[in-house]
């Protein structure tokens, strides 16, 4: 039975590629889970195989083997063009459907992932800082109702029954 092979694309997919290109140097650490993909593949007699145009140089195959062999990345073949294979993993891709009608869209607002996971991480971050913001305002108007009710402190049966309704009310926000 000869192989099946099967084509990842180098930046982005393998190299994790966070800050894309940068003067051609190959910065980042792997993808994670690739290694062990790549290792599972191989281990199951598929053929693997890396393509970058980075192999448009000997000096970039040359630097994409070092970095596989620095973190221990087994691979069939490096190569700057995609041979015939069951599939092909690459970060800048859009999967064809002969039944979209919204392709020529799907190309002119296309992101590759690294774009998409920093707009996440910047939503994240921003989503966060209202969440905070909203908790605030509800524990400030919690605080408020509190100590209109309870307007001396200093009694630790008052304390008790402060917190405990601080504690009610604030459940009711999580």
């Amino acid at each position: 039975m000869s192989k099946q092979t099967v084509v990842f694309d180098f930046d982005g997919v393998v190299h994790k590629y966070s800050k894309g290109w940068q003067d051609g140097s190959i910065y980042d650490v792997p993808n994670e889970g690739i290694k062990e993909t790549i290792n599972r593949l191989r281990l199951n007699n598929y053929e693997v195989v890396i393509v970058s145009t980075r192999c448009n140089t000997e000096e970039g195959r040359m630097a994409i083997l070092t970095w596989l062999f620095s973190y221990g990345i087994v691979v069939d073949k490096v190569c700057k063009e995609k041979p015939p294979a069951i599939c092909y993993i690459d970060d800048r891709a859009i999967c064809y459907d002969p039944k979209m009608n919204n392709l020529y869209d799907l190309i002119i607002n296309f992101k590759p992932n690294q774009t998409i996971y920093k707009e996440i991480n910047e939503m994240d971050a921003f989503n966060l800082l209202l969440q905070q913001s909203v908790l605030k305002t509800k524990f400030d108007e919690v605080n408020k109702k509190i100590e209109e009710k309870y307007p001396v402190k200093e009694n630790i049966d008052i304390y008790t029954k402060i917190l405990q309704e601080w504690i009610n009310s604030v459940e009711k926000y999580l």
